[in-house]
């Protein structure tokens, strides 16, 4: 996009304020987030407001760093802006999205390429990337970044055309009626992909049928819709309407495209010819996926013979920007999900996220760009992202020569071998690393290679459901309610980089049990409020110098906390005992603990209590018991308490259930993984727990399996050795108990005892299993509470047990 001021003065019908400076500034980008900002002085800030934050409260931080033009709708904060007036341009709107939306159906309007629009319940996103994949040989393709598929990143998305793009793919995803005339708008497809029609968000309509029609308002009466025939609510209200349609099919000879399968061959049927593709596998979604692309890839005007090459390039898009802990404090952040500008200043926002106490460096491939400003649009990328130092694999003398010219500091190499031996000599330590190139390149590789581990057995953790779960968890409660995350014992096995995920979310507090683990997030560069549960007063100087707030359990240590020379503006929190009968002060206590911290210099800044029943439904009558009485106590601070303080006495249980007791913040913790809480399809399951197969052999019948021969085979089997054992993390309990990691192609049951580093399962139903081939302990696809259930424990245990040997791998989007 490139806007002057008066076009957007035009295009939104406002009058600007603005300085001198007015006719000098074009907008390139728009920017929502300070955090995340490259290229503050082509960039527009929209305050956008939403339920727990608002935009307007960072209109000065996006100043500071640079911006000057600003999209607003609250009219109060244009007077907080005057001391800028010489600078700036300010659009006062009614609403900030809409006018966002607006500028994106005129930048729809203004360039004429073919958009298809893509929607359905899964499968948009890796629909995208693969029809992608496969149009690149022909056309110059813009995409939908990541899953930008709501009000907003429909917006952002439409936005990122350019003249040189010749098919635009764009994601459209909706949560309740109503949401998709918005995006129709915006998107206004010629060509239409409608993947499927699942149970996501079906909480948010009164029927299936109903979300499936509100899906199809993307498609107007002109959009040749394509989808699969085999759905049979789908093909009903195709069928039903009167727009043009394309239908493909593994099972109905009436479909347009017929397609047949035989294990990972896909093969088309289409005037009288044959083509057989090639797939990394033979699920049923993947072969959807494939067929959507390929149906869609003919339709625009490639042949089937060509696409044959191409299609065993596709892999699955299990995750997207990865973040790996390396040696010597480094972090590596691995992005090979898309290669092209957008991509690159997506994946280098990541990089100035967890390398703001680190240096950076980044190793990338030239994007695939070909139009004639992509260099300077490069440079200046690069030149913004402020590097310590800069690989770049690429053979153009062209970029070589300007990149000498600008003051970037950069290392050129022609190709990967060549950047394998730089990269591995390299002495980076205390670094954050990113990795951007086509997989192709094989740069995700060389990142494998830097990890601290060559262990097999990894912890997947996807920060996206992370987010998603948060704001489940947040919806019913009151804007005002601050929300504070217990990250203790690691964030519960999870790892640090989940705390560096939650400062960008903007949740209000940290907790944490012990005061090293404050420390330790203190030394990352953290400055959230941090709440330490269990301390004593020999802790008192490191709670002052990273200033910690401290959970009181009772009034001698009360009493030491304050008598203490150094607890000059000490920050405390007193504990109340309503019923767990664990730690805390008695009520009978407080009026005593007031009047010591009246004569103290200690600051109070709030008054807590735990709840010991709130995920059992047969002690509700306990829980409001503790409740009311938290309530009472609360009413009883109050009154003797003049300064404002925060009371929370809520866990993620029991801000599920009990949403009217807020009070001023509650504390979340093993709700924000999706496990140990009520289970609907709504909550996104953030860990993966994935081990390889090692060694797999034939076992006669009668021959035993393991330590002890625990297990003896009945009949010929052929036997998997997987890479995980009881000091991985798998309960040893679990050996004899009838559970099953779970491979792509089907279920591997245990057999045997379980030993320290490896297990065995039962592969005879699974031929084509192979080994290096990864199975899933629990996941998304194998849930963490069935192996609880059969381990008799909580996910609690079995997160928070899992080891360092585990590499723990981030993850910011897994749709």
């Amino acid at each position: 996009m490139n806007y002057s001021i008066r076009e957007l003065s035009q295009i939104w019908q406002v009058p600007h304020r603005s300085g001198e400076q007015d006719a000098k500034l074009v907008v390139n980008h728009i920017c929502y987030d300070t955090r995340m900002v490259l290229r503050a002085r082509d960039s527009l800030f929209i305050a956008l407001s939403g339920k727990r934050a608002d935009g307007h409260d960072y209109l000065q931080e996006a100043y500071d760093i640079g911006i000057r033009v600003f999209l607003i709708d609250d009219s109060s904060r244009v007077t907080t802006m005057e001391d800028w007036a010489e600078e700036v341009v300010i659009f006062l709107v009614k609403e900030t999205l809409a006018a966002l939306q607006k500028l994106a159906q005129h930048q729809r309007a203004r360039h004429g390429l073919t958009v298809v629009g893509i929607t359905g319940s899964n499968g948009k996103t890796i629909v995208k990337e693969w029809l992608g994949s496969l149009l690149t040989s022909k056309y110059q393709v813009c995409k939908s970044p990541q899953s930008f598929n709501s009000q907003l990143g429909v917006a952002l998305s439409v936005l990122q055309i350019s003249e040189a793009d010749d098919i635009g793919l764009l994601e459209a995803g909706i949560s309740q009626p109503g949401e998709m005339a918005k995006l129709q708008q915006m998107i206004q497809p010629q060509l239409g992909i409608l993947t499927n029609i699942g149970d996501a968000h079906d909480a948010g309509f009164e029927s299936r049928r109903q979300k499936l029609q509100e899906k199809l308002m993307l498609f107007g009466p002109e959009t040749k819709v394509i989808y699969c025939r085999d759905h049979e609510i789908i093909h009903q209200e195709i069928s039903i309407g009167l727009r043009p349609n394309v239908s493909w099919s593994l099972i109905d000879q009436e479909a347009d495209y017929r397609f047949s399968v035989r294990g990972k061959d896909l093969n088309l049927s289409l005037k009288d010819q044959s083509y057989r593709f090639e797939l990394s596998a033979g699920d049923q979604m993947t072969l959807e996926n494939a067929c959507h692309a390929i149906v869609t890839a003919i339709e625009l005007g490639l042949e089937p013979a060509d696409l044959q090459d191409s299609t065993r390039l596709l892999r699955p898009l299990r995750w997207r920007t990865s973040i790996h802990q390396g040696p010597r404090g480094n972090v590596l952040i691995n992005d090979s999900y898309n290669h092209d500008i957008t991509g690159l200043e997506q994946a280098l926002s990541v990089l100035k996220a967890h390398g703001s106490h680190r240096n950076k460096v980044a190793i990338i491939a030239a994007p695939s760009q070909s139009h004639d400003a992509k260099h300077d649009v490069l440079i200046e990328l690069l030149e913004s992202a402020a590097l310590d130092e800069l690989i770049i694999v690429s053979p153009d003398p062209d970029l070589i020569n300007r990149l000498s010219a600008s003051s970037v500091r950069f290392v050129a190499l022609s190709d990967i071998e060549p950047t394998r031996k730089y990269i591995l000599q390299a002495a980076w330590s205390h670094t954050a690393i990113l990795f951007k190139g086509p997989r192709a390149l094989g740069l995700e590789r060389l990142a494998t290679a830097l990890e601290n581990q060559s262990h097999r057995t990894r912890l997947h953790i996807d920060l996206a459901a992370v987010t998603h779960n948060l704001r489940l968890i947040t919806h019913n409660l009151p804007a005002s309610t601050k929300i504070l995350c217990m990250v203790k014992a690691a964030s519960y096995g999870t790892g640090d980089e989940l705390v560096r995920h939650l400062a960008t979310l903007g949740v209000d507090m940290l907790g944490v049990a012990f005061i090293d683990e404050a420390v330790n997030i203190r030394q990352a560069g953290i400055d959230l409020p941090i709440l330490v549960m269990h301390s004593d007063v020999t802790q008192l100087a490191l709670a002052m110098k990273y200033q910690l707030e401290l959970q009181i359990n009772g009034i001698s240590q009360l009493q030491d906390c304050c008598d203490h020379p150094l607890a000059d503006g000490l920050r405390i929190q007193i504990n109340i005992n309503t019923g767990m009968n664990r730690l805390g002060l008695n009520p009978n206590q407080i009026d005593e603990a007031l009047e010591i911290i009246s004569k103290s210099r200690c600051e109070l800044k709030g008054v807590m209590s735990h709840l010991a029943t709130a995920d059992s439904d047969a002690h509700e009558t306990q829980t409001l018991e503790q409740l009311a009485l938290f309530s009472e106590l609360k009413d009883h601070f109050a009154e003797r308490q003049q300064e404002q303080i925060d009371y929370h006495v809520l866990n993620s249980h029991g801000t599920l259930k009990y949403p009217r007791h807020a009070h001023d913040m509650v504390r979340i913790g093993i709700a924000m993984y999706g496990v140990g809480i009520p289970e609907t399809h709504e909550w996104r399951a953030a860990h993966e727990l994935r081990a390889q197969v090692v060694d797999i052999r034939s076992v006669p019948a009668g021959q035993g399996i393991g330590y002890g021969h625990s297990y003896v085979a009945s009949q010929n089997i052929k036997v998997a050795t997987i890479s995980c054992g009881y000091a991985d993390g798998l309960p040893r309990i679990l050996s004899g108990r009838a559970f099953s990691f779970v491979h792509p192609s089907g279920k591997l049951p245990l057999i045997g005892k379980i030993c320290m580093d490896f297990c065995m399962v039962d592969a005879t139903a699974i031929p084509e299993l192979s080994l290096g081939d990864e199975v899933v302990i629990f996941g998304p696809s194998n849930p963490l509470s069935d192996l609880c259930l059969k381990a008799e424990t909580i996910p609690y245990e079995i997160l928070a047990q899992i080891p360092q040997r585990v590499q723990r791998i981030y993850h910011y989007d897994s749709k």
